[in-house]
């Protein structure tokens, strides 16, 4: 099934995932706070490029 999710969601997730190098967020640690996939986080952010 797809889940459809807001953009600013979608918008907050990418953000997150390109600033943990700086902030040192862990990646499941987003996954878990945003309810989504560590597959669709890197999937997301690969897309936005």
């Amino acid at each position: 099934m797809v889940k459809v999710v807001p953009d600013t969601l979608r918008d907050e997730a990418v953000q997150r995932m390109t600033a943990r190098k700086v902030t040192g967020e862990k990646v499941k640690d987003i996954a878990a706070d945003l309810n989504l996939s560590v597959g669709c986080l890197y999937k997301w952010v690969a897309n936005a490029k």
